[in-house]
């Protein structure tokens, strides 16, 4: 039994030769142990093809020549190829370069080694080699693997892209700090002032302070804070360092000379790069002339509301952006205010041509309901302006009867002149009109309204009827 083992593993590693059961006679055995270590042989060479096929890294075994003898199922979608394809060519024919030639040498010498290399296909991959050894250390196979990384080297050249562009941003981080037209004051954890930008100088100096009175100065100490800013500033620094971003917060201050000025400011936590918490970062902005221009626009704004469309925004003082938008605004108020001056005219001059006009003329609203009508249908019906103003030109007068009834609503959808023939009893007695119906739209108020004209032929339909 021990003799057939021993055969069995020399079959295994490939040192026995069936012809020399007869030629040297070392090993004795009959057919039938010899037909057991093969089968085992057979069953342990399915276990290590299984196992390979197993393994989810690509994985290859070659002679110590670089010929493939096995490849795993894996290696067939990292190369793009069949097993059969794969195990025709050599290893150079699947990749670019010597990198992968020296480290498949080196292993040998000094028992692994790796590289990084490309594939004909594109694919970038990093390969390592073993060897395989005999009892004798002999190399009698070598061992390789492969990994993917082509989405590994995207990623590091992207960095490498954003690294390139940060780096000069990070040179120049003092000039580009400088050029920001918002104020920046760093404090540290004690509150004190340890750098301020060039915005920072335009928005003190107005205000008679300079930089060296600011920097090295506790925030809470600086002559500009009253004692309820203090107490504001402290507050807003407590909730810093807590983790909060203080956005937008209107912070009063006094100058030296005793003027008033608005500033808005966003804080946030510094931290270093092992996240220490170092201090406070606070930008700040002046909105002293924003804040006197709001409050004069929405004075203009609440007169307009009123119906007082003379008011103008004060431009004293006013620059930049805010001054464009108060010089539109004002703008805006004197063309409202030249339509309106056109609407009273027109209204005045409908007015008066509906007045003065000898056709008897009255003005409705969509309803029938009179607004209006002019003296030349006082004179004809004989009704006094209070008898018709407010009444319903269809429920409150004494139709008699109606020849061809005017379509009224059909006349408003369609925007068109509509008429009809209308007998009415009158203080004047009973008339006959032919009534004209044209709807139209008040330009001051928008709303629709109705003007109908009424031509007396009393005369003649009582001569053909």
């Amino acid at each position: 039994m021990l003799e057939c083992d021993k055969g069995c593993q020399d079959i295994k590693r490939g040192t026995y030769s069936l012809n020399n059961i007869d030629k040297k006679k070392e090993v004795k055995m009959d057919e039938d142990e010899l037909e057991r270590c093969r089968e085992e042989l057979k069953r342990e060479k399915e276990v290590m093809g299984s196992l390979l096929d197993s393994i989810p890294t690509p994985m290859y075994i070659l002679t110590p020549d670089g010929e493939r003898i096995s490849t795993n199922n894996r290696c067939e979608d990292f190369f793009g190829r069949s097993k059969e394809e794969i195990g025709k060519v050599l290893l150079e024919d699947l990749y670019e370069g010597e990198e992968m030639r020296n480290a498949f040498e080196g292993a040998k010498r000094t028992g692994f080694e790796t590289c990084e290399t490309t594939l004909n296909n594109g694919k970038k991959a990093i390969l390592n080699f073993a060897p395989i050894r005999d009892e004798n250390g002999k190399i009698i196979n070598m061992i390789g693997t492969a990994q993917d990384i082509s989405e590994l080297k995207d990623r590091e050249n992207k960095l490498e892209g954003e690294i390139a562009f940060l780096d000069p941003i990070i040179d120049n981080l003092d000039q580009i700090i400088d050029s920001m037209g918002d104020a920046l004051l760093v404090c540290n954890n004690h509150l004190m002032v340890t750098k301020v930008n060039k915005a920072m100088e335009r928005i003190s100096r107005p205000y008679r302070y300079e930089t060296h009175e600011i920097i090295g100065k506790k925030i809470t100490k600086l002559p500009i804070m009253t004692k309820e800013v203090r107490t504001m500033a402290e507050d807003i620094f407590r909730r810093v360092i807590n983790g909060e971003v203080v956005s937008g917060v209107e912070v009063p201050l006094v100058a030296k000379d005793g003027g008033k000025m608005i500033l808005s400011a966003t804080a946030s936590m510094w931290k270093n790069k092992d996240g220490n918490i170092m201090g406070g970062i606070i930008l700040i902005r002046d909105i002293t002339e924003v804040k006197k221009t709001t409050s004069e626009i929405a004075r203009v704004l609440s007169a307009m509301s009123k119906g007082d469309y003379t008011k103008k925004v004060d431009l004293t003082g006013v620059t930049g952006d805010m001054k464009r938008m108060a010089e539109n605004i004002n703008e805006t108020m004197e063309k409202i205010g030249e339509v309106i001056d056109e609407v009273k005219n027109s209204r005045e001059t409908f007015s008066r041509l509906t007045k003065e006009n000898p056709i008897p003329m009255a003005i409705t609203d969509k309803g029938m309901n009179i607004l209006d009508v002019n003296k030349a249908y006082l004179e004809v019906t004989g009704y006094s302006r209070e008898d018709v103003v407010s009444k319903n030109m269809r429920r409150d007068f004494d139709v008699v009867e109606t020849i061809e009834r005017v379509n009224l609503k059909e006349a408003m959808e369609k925007k068109t002149k509509t008429s009809g023939i209308n007998v009415v009893n009158t203080p004047n007695g009973r008339l006959t009109f032919i009534v004209g119906a044209l709807p139209y739209k008040d330009i001051s108020t928008g709303r629709g309204r109705v003007l109908m004209t009424f031509t007396d032929i009393t005369e003649l339909w009582l001569l053909y009827h």
